[in-house]
């Protein structure tokens, strides 16, 4: 069970950094707009 719950967090982490990654994207091609 702790496995599985560790291996859940790594993957929120992972998810919110791709997340906060396509937001910096978006944000620079509006400013080049």
């Amino acid at each position: 069970k702790a496995q599985e719950k560790r291996n859940h967090g790594e993957f929120n982490v992972y998810i919110r950094d791709r997340v906060e990654n396509q937001m910096v994207e978006i944000q620079e091609e509006e400013n080049f707009l």
